[in-house]
């Protein structure tokens, strides 16, 4: 062993270690739990959905005890974990060294994302059956209009439309049950539409 080194990925303190003097080790062993100098490494598991939707440098939330902390995600393992059958991610964590390393926390990462995509407000879209649709506003003969569309992912605030509209078409975003396909409408613009805006909120 006077011609083996050891060395260690960080630097900083030995919290924990797994072997003892004279101990036989192979090449996948454990030897020891070191906790780094600069913030701490926080690591969990996720479905491949999850995991096609993450890459290093994406920002990452943690909670403990009612503390939010930011992260960095650092790794993103292709290939699933043959114990859970999950992939392993870990992220940096710049916490002041207030979390102890070995305890839980709660941890936020986006599910899903879409680029350049469309968005009405999620209040806008209704369903029969199972199938979506949306109000719009038709100029040529003043009417409203019932016009299917099909959903993508959603939020509270918005939900992506992949098809069924234009970026031309008025979507309308607020409704009664008064509003029926083909009922005549009239716009409001400047300051009245303002104030309509302001009642139809109030009426909310």
């Amino acid at each position: 062993m006077e011609f083996s080194n050891v060395t260690s990925p960080i630097s900083g303190r030995v919290e924990q270690c797994n072997v003892e003097l004279h101990d036989t080790v192979g090449q996948s062993t454990q030897l020891c739990v070191i906790a780094g100098e600069n913030g701490k490494v926080v690591s969990f598991y996720t479905t491949e959905k999850v995991k096609n939707n993450l890459n290093p440098g994406d920002p990452v939330v943690l909670n403990k005890d009612g503390v939010d902390y930011n992260g960095t995600i650092t790794e993103v393992s292709n290939m699933a974990d043959a114990g859970v059958g999950l992939f392993k991610v870990k992220a940096s964590v710049d916490d002041n060294n207030t979390m102890t390393p070995g305890t839980d926390v709660e941890l936020e990462v986006p599910k899903d994302s879409a680029l350049n995509a469309m968005l009405v407000p999620t209040h806008s879209v209704y369903y029969r059956g199972g199938d979506a649709f949306v109000y719009t506003y038709d100029a040529g003969e003043s009417v409203i209009r019932e016009v299917p569309v099909e959903v993508g992912i959603f939020d509270t605030e918005n939900i992506v439309i992949k098809s069924g509209l234009t970026m031309d078409d008025q979507v309308l975003t607020t409704w009664t049950s008064e509003l029926k396909d083909g009922y005549k409408v009239s716009l409001a613009d400047g300051e009245a539409a303002a104030e309509a805006n302001q009642a139809e909120a109030a009426a909310e």
